[in-house]
Formats: structure tokens, C-alpha cells, sequence
């Protein structure tokens, strides 16, 4: 019985540990990416949507934009993190532009109020069982590439369950949904 129950417990802290080492490895890039940003005194960024090796979001890619964003904004380097919400509202505005929809002085009111200085952009890539993290900090202007980082870790439970969520039929519906 104690064997067991040591088993179940060794497996309990190990899946807590794996989940550990995602919000780890971004911790990691947000630190190195602040440290180099801020060196560059160019501390005004936004975060694109970030996207697997097929060019797709997903929950993993969701999940690690999220934190990357938190712990950007909440880092000792007094960086301006902008909300990708506004920003995307303000490019829509110049798409709406471009076609003509509204006139040209508007959009370049609103694409100037962003005033950043780099987009964050990054790739995730899975590979069997292991997870790779790549960022980097592209300068609005020039598209110059200023800051990188990057994190390898092992898939776990957690990162499986973003990547592949169970779904469970429930009893009423047969997981229809109705």
C-alpha cells in the first residue's frame, strides 16, 4: 500500500513539476527579452499573435503569448507593453484604409498613436516530445531583428492536454452540445 501511494504521489509532483518547467522557460525568455530590450532603450512593444510551426494559433501558442505578456509587463525593466487588443483595432482601421473606407489622415492618426518601438513574434514548435519556444523582439520601422530568445523543454501532461484537450461527452447531449 505504501508503495502506492508513493507511486501516486511521485507522479502528482512530477506532472506539477513538467507544468513548472513551461511557465519556466517562459519566464526565462520574458527576463532575457527585457534585459535586451531594455539595453536598446526601446521598451514600447506589442505581442502578435503567436503561432505553431504551421503558421496556426492554438491553445499552447495562446497560452504562451499570455504569460509571456504578464511577465513582460510586470518585469523590473519598466517596459510599455501595448494591448494587443487596441492595436488590433488600429490596424483594422488602416486595412480599412488601404481600401479606401476612410480617408487617409485618420488612418495615419491612429497607425501613429501606437508608437512602438518593436513587435514581439514567436514560433512554437512541436517536436515528438519536446517543445521549442522561439521570440523575437522585430523593430516597427526597419524590421530588424533586435532581441531573440529561445527555450527547449519535454512535453508533459499539461502541455499535451493545450495541445490535445480531451473531450468528454456529457451524459444529457452525448457531446453534441445541445
Amino acid at each position: 500500500m505504501k508503495l502506492i501511494i508513493t507511486f501516486l504521489l511521485a507522479t502528482l509532483f512530477s506532472i506539477d513539476c513538467h507544468s513548472q518547467k513551461l511557465d519556466q522557460s517562459i519566464s526565462e525568455i520574458a527576463t532575457d527579452l527585457a534585459q535586451k530590450v531594455s539595453k536598446k532603450n526601446r521598451v514600447k512593444l506589442a505581442l502578435t499573435d503567436f503561432v505553431n510551426s504551421e503558421g496556426k494559433r492554438d491553445a499552447l501558442t495562446d497560452y504562451i503569448r499570455e504569460e509571456l505578456e504578464l511577465k513582460l509587463i510586470n518585469s523590473d525593466y519598466d517596459l510599455q507593453v501595448i494591448d494587443r487588443k487596441h492595436i488590433k483595432l488600429l490596424l483594422s482601421e488602416h486595412h480599412l484604409q488601404s481600401e479606401g473606407l476612410i480617408d487617409e489622415s485618420t488612418a495615419k492618426s491612429a497607425i501613429s498613436f501606437i508608437k512602438i518601438d518593436g513587435w514581439i513574434v514567436a514560433e512554437i514548435t512541436t517536436l515528438a516530445d519536446q517543445i521549442k519556444i522561439k521570440v523575437t523582439v522585430t523593430d516597427i520601422s526597419t524590421s530588424q531583428i533586435y532581441a531573440a530568445s529561445t527555450s527547449g523543454l519535454i512535453s508533459d501532461v499539461v502541455i499535451k492536454n493545450l495541445l490535445e484537450p480531451e473531450i468528454k461527452a456529457c451524459s444529457e447531449c452525448g457531446g453534441k452540445g445541445t
